[in-house]
């Protein structure tokens, strides 16, 4: 049995549809299909991971088989290569989650990159996907069996999330991860932590664009700049042995409770140390209730002790 990724190649040109397939067919299972009846017939037959579609097919359009996979199967990564170059079609492929849009004519260099991008992302989606089914699993045990419905000190949560940023970093065989996979993963990582709570999601994406302006402004210099992004994509990691009880409390919370949430700076440190990053990024999640005037916390360092 194949362990590659399924690719399929949309496309109502049979000559299209065959360069694309000698093109990846060294890396890849390719299935081919001219239209959208046929297009969902193999993806419901068929475990694919990957698709490439042409937007002008001939009887379909292509943004509603967009949204059709999508609604079928949520995690096949859909990337666009069409002569279509209207903006607003773009902007609506990219609102319904395609990966990325190409031109037609297409570089061959850009659409093997393109590919092999859309296939890392596959590949961790479905292993966070696996990975998170399990924290989701004890969390409910834990959930049932505390009558408080405080997490307290759950180390079995902990070691989950410790596992989540150890079994991708070990298969990187090099010493210095490449930064885009790097900031896609925290992105994934902190978007399913964020996903269960209306309120909280996104948080994490909002300050990193913030944080990616501000950076800029103060001409920190692009790896100071990447650095603090990707900080602020981790920086609630710790959160995830909270319970949802507890971070999403509407009353005011008592001595004890205030103390566990408290604790989440640390124990986000814990989690990134497997991660091999940065003293900075490290610092950053550590530090990132801390107050000018003191105020803060886990340590209550005031004005220029706070790190950047």
């Amino acid at each position: 049995m194949s362990s590659r990724n399924k690719l399929l190649i949309v496309d109502d040109s049979f000559r299209i549809r065959n360069q694309l397939k000698i093109l990846l067919q060294a890396n890849y299972d390719i299935y081919t299909a001219k239209d959208g009846k046929q297009t969902m017939e193999i993806i419901c037959r068929e475990n694919i991971d990957l698709v490439t579609l042409d937007l002008q097919l001939e009887h379909h359009s292509g943004i509603e088989l967009v949204k059709a996979i999508k609604k079928r199967e949520p995690d096949i990564e859909v990337i666009i290569i069409t002569a279509n170059t209207d903006l607003k079609t773009a902007i609506d492929a990219l609102h319904y989650g395609v990966f990325d849009y190409l031109s037609k004519p297409f570089n061959v260099t850009e659409v093997v990159a393109v590919v092999n991008a859309a296939a890392q992302k596959r590949q961790l989606n479905l292993k966070l996907k696996s990975i998170f089914e399990e924290l989701n699993a004890m969390h409910e045990v834990k959930r049932l069996s505390t009558d408080s419905g405080l997490a307290g000190e759950n180390e079995a949560l902990i070691k989950i999330g410790r596992k989540i940023c150890y079994q991708y970093f070990r298969e990187q065989h090099r010493e210095n991860i490449i930064n885009s996979d790097y900031l896609r993963f925290v992105k994934i990582l902190a978007s399913t932590l964020e996903s269960k709570d209306p309120y909280t999601h996104g948080h994490s994406e909002r300050v990193s664009h913030y944080c990616a302006l501000m950076g800029n402004s103060l001409s920190l210099g692009a790896r100071k700049e990447e650095e603090l992004c990707i900080a602020a994509y981790l920086h609630d990691i710790g959160k995830i042995g909270l319970s949802d009880t507890l971070v999403c409390k509407q009353q005011e919370l008592d001595a004890s409770e205030w103390a566990i949430i408290k604790g989440h700076p640390e124990k986000g440190v814990n989690l990134i140390c497997s991660m091999k990053t940065s003293r900075n990024i490290i610092s950053y999640v550590r530090h990132h209730h801390e107050r000018f005037d003191g105020g803060g916390y886990p340590y209550g360092l005031a004005g220029e002790d706070i790190p950047l």
